[in-house]
């Protein structure tokens, strides 16, 4: 909402010459499709040379299909306005994509500690509960029979990039309206806070399946509990550090 309402002053002038382009929509099924064979050769690949260039590739790939079906959408003229008008918006975002793009493979590797740290939190918790919890080489706990490993979907680091990601664009656009003392001193806390909300989302699954129901724990739970609380928890973070605007 905050995007679209910054941006549309300068984006409702141009909606004018938009224009379905029939050939360009065609264009990116077989688009898609040389995608799809690019990155099934990539993933069965074992040569590193071949690796590199299928990856360009399917990466090259992959940007096309977008592109030709928004020019099939909004047509060539429009797609050209836009990057015109917002050329400076574009080289931004490319570089901050390129950059999350970089960092977070790097970043990503760090995800035993940040799952084992949740292990042991988690075990505990739980340890207060039950005296039924033991874990199983390397990262499985078990609490009153029902096991679950703590990978590298319950680091937490997925949702501490979205987190950072989300207040990026938010103090990009709402810079000059939001107290900075303020939001650097809640930085270092707001971080802190979407951990722990990682850690309850663990501990709310491995209690459910302990107690309740496993099932229960593994499918419903599991899919939908991590994006409520996220959800919960951007919103409260955000609710105190949003009002606080520069007198």
């Amino acid at each position: 909402g905050l995007m679209f309402n910054h941006l549309r002053p300068r984006l409702a002038p141009l909606l004018s010459l938009a224009r379905y382009n029939n050939l360009s929509l065609f264009l990116s099924l077989p688009l898609g499709i040389l995608f799809y064979l690019l990155a099934s050769s990539l993933l069965s690949s074992t040569s590193a040379s071949n690796q590199l260039w299928l990856a360009i590739a399917s990466h090259l790939s992959l940007v096309a299909v977008p592109t030709a079906i928004m020019i099939g959408c909004f047509g060539y003229a429009f797609i050209s306005k836009v990057v015109t008008t917002f050329r400076k918006e574009l080289v931004v975002a490319a570089g901050v994509a390129i950059f999350y793009d970089l960092a977070i493979f790097q970043i990503w590797k760090l995800w035993p500690l940040f799952s084992g740290a949740v292990l042991q939190v988690v075990r505990a918790i739980a340890l207060l509960v039950t005296p039924n919890v033991s874990i199983v080489y390397p990262r499985t706990l078990y609490v009153s029979g029902y096991g679950v490993e703590i990978g590298e979907s319950c680091s937490g680091l997925d949702s501490l990039f979205m987190f950072i990601t989300l207040s990026i664009i938010i103090m990009a656009i709402e810079w000059k309206n939001l107290d900075h003392k303020r939001l650097l001193l809640m930085a270092i806390p707001g971080l802190v806070g979407i951990y722990l909300v990682n850690i309850l989302r663990v501990l709310s699954l491995v209690m459910i399946g302990a107690f309740i129901s496993a099932d229960l724990a593994s499918k419903l739970f599991h899919t939908y509990l991590g994006m409520v609380l996220f959800i919960i928890y951007f919103f409260i973070f955000w609710r105190f550090a949003y009002p606080s605007k520069k007198k």
